[in-house]
């Protein structure tokens, strides 16, 4: 399988994986002029921007804060604000970065992340 249906079978996981813990799933693969953010979703009033990465069984918990770069964590950053102010008036009393881990058929979020 090539890298590009690994990610997107990764993203529709966690897209899926957040819609059954109550999330609702708002847009996928959003692009900005500074980057693209996987998933964005809600959950009542918090706003959540996600990071989906494929790693590999042998990584462990330790190794997966670095699979995401400071470079990467700044360009979501700025892409989160474009979207907020492209966004409709809707408010939210929280905003949230995440990053998902997929291996296999297992996830771990990482909530607040970055």
């Amino acid at each position: 399988m090539d890298k590009n249906n690994r990610g997107r079978q990764c993203e529709d996981f966690a897209a899926k994986w957040y819609s059954d813990n109550g999330f609702t799933v708002l847009q996928r693969n959003y692009r900005s002029a500074f980057g693209e953010i996987d998933i964005i979703c809600k959950k009542g009033s918090v706003l959540v921007f996600s990071e989906v990465k494929s790693i590999p069984a042998s990584w462990d918990s330790s190794d997966m804060e670095m699979k995401i770069p400071p470079a990467k964590v700044m360009r979501i950053k700025k892409s989160a604000s474009d979207y907020l102010a492209r966004s409709s008036n809707e408010v939210y009393h929280s905003i949230r970065f995440d990053a998902v881990f997929v291996s296999g058929n297992s996830i771990r979020c990482i909530e607040g992340a970055f």
